[in-house]
């Protein structure tokens, strides 16, 4: 977390931070490429283990598991036929997101390296017309979305601060917003009582900042908008 979360002894001590991603190994160590990994992402949100393939994949997971907006998610879930190159291929996406309301997210997680080359590229075009005529959309996410420098540590850390109860929602939030627009962290900490709960409502997206940045004393907070949610894969 950023240092100004970080920066007492005591909060640090009440408060850990994660030094890994939580997952339960079921094959191989990590290779130094990434490559070889299998694990299991516990989900809350969807109530049990879900299986992911590499780290990308792992770190790919931690976001969909914070977007508010995301009702659920599924690896592996469909194998579609598509014409590329004058001939017939299939294709299965690493994951489905669903975003309610009849939108879905077909999602491919793979290094930038790869998903660049000429043949990946010609393929991920014709994949992503597929979906276009399916009413769905087809989203490339690759280490330069994932695996941001300050935003996924800043998830994890998040994530980690959700309270058991899943449906709770601190109602003097909306309250305490009443009237303004946006403010810094340290002024919602007065407007709440505590940095806890500042934190806690950041966790739960009922407030939002920019996780792209470190999180500061003058790190603007502001009610959660559903556009936060697509942000977090740019």
């Amino acid at each position: 977390m950023a240092d100004y979360i970080a920066s007492s002894p005591r909060f640090l001590r009440t408060n850990p931070l994660p030094i890994n991603p939580p997952y339960h190994g079921t094959r191989n160590p990590v290779r130094p490429s990434g490559r070889g990994f299998r694990g299991k992402f516990a989900s809350r949100k969807m109530g049990r283990m879900v299986r992911c393939e590499s780290l990308l994949e792992m770190w790919c997971l931690h976001l969909a598991e914070f977007a508010k907006g995301i009702a659920s998610y599924q690896e592996q879930p469909i194998c579609i036929s598509y014409r590329c190159g004058g001939r017939m291929r299939r294709y299965t996406p690493d994951f489905r997101f669903s975003w309610g309301a009849d939108r879905e997210w077909y999602v491919e997680v793979k290094p930038r390296s790869r998903a660049q080359t000429d043949e990946n590229q010609e393929r991920f075009a014709e994949i992503e017309r597929y979906f276009d005529g399916h009413g769905a959309k087809f989203v490339l996410l690759t280490e330069v979305e994932l695996k941001h420098p300050h935003r996924l540590p800043q998830v994890q850390y998040l994530l980690s601060k959700i309270s058991s109860d899943s449906t709770y929602e601190d109602s003097q939030i909306a309250l305490a917003w009443e009237g303004r627009d946006q403010v810094t962290f340290a002024e919602a900490e007065e407007l709440l009582g505590s940095r806890l709960r500042v934190i806690e409502g950041l966790a739960r997206r009922e407030l939002a900042c920019d996780l792209t940045q470190p999180i500061e004393g003058h790190t603007v907070i502001r009610l959660f908008r559903e556009d936060d949610d697509v942000a977090l894969f740019i």
